[in-house]
């Protein structure tokens, strides 16, 4: 099958990664798909893959500038869509690919979600105006909790549309270690409430 990967559009979106977590959980994604003989055409700000499409620029260094330019730039290149299925990371990037192929959509910005309240800037009222186009329009939307999926659906989107898949690890990569003393391990971000 030919998968179109939409990501962010971010600065920090380099495939492989240096860092950020969506990124890493993409790159795994590719990687595991492609084992599974999947053609996979990658769409990222600056990509070092075969079959990949660069959206990004260094020239622009503020994030949400850079988004924004992601995401007119993906309008320029969608025409390179050459896939059976989309599958898109964040709604500035998937928006260009609606309506082309069918759409699978993971939402990883949950601190974003429009009646959540953990954080406003000037942008969230095109971030959210994007998040509810692309819900009305995916196929598929993967929720990362079920905090996320029972929130879908009390905004109205369809139990069929929703599949509650929860971020993976590889196992061959990350192994416990040994214990050797007590510790704690935070995994997250801290974002005011």
């Amino acid at each position: 099958m030919k998968i179109a990967m939409i990501s962010t559009g971010s600065l920090i979106d380099q495939f492989p990664p240096k860092q950020g977590a969506i990124e890493s959980l993409e790159f795994e994604l590719i990687q595991q798909l492609q084992k599974r003989k999947h053609d996979i055409k990658l769409f990222a700000s600056f990509p070092k893959m075969q079959n990949s499409v660069s959206l990004g620029t260094l020239f622009i260094q503020n994030h949400r500038l850079h988004n924004a330019y992601s995401m007119i730039n993906a309008h320029l290149k969608a025409k390179q869509l050459d896939a059976d299925v989309v599958h898109a990371h964040y709604p500035l990037t998937a928006l260009p690919f609606l309506g082309r192929k069918p759409l699978i959509y993971t939402e990883h910005n949950w601190y974003n979600i429009e009646g959540m309240n953990f954080h406003s800037t000037p942008f969230t009222s095109i971030f959210n105006f994007a998040q509810k186009k692309v819900y009305s329009k995916a196929d598929k939307i993967i929720a990362l909790c079920s905090e996320m999926r029972n929130h879908f659906l009390e905004i109205g989107i369809p139990e069929k549309k929703i599949e509650l898949i929860p971020n993976f690890v590889n196992a061959q990569k990350f192994k416990p270690l040994k214990k050797k003393k007590n510790s704690i391990l935070f995994v997250g971000r801290f974002d005011p409430r």
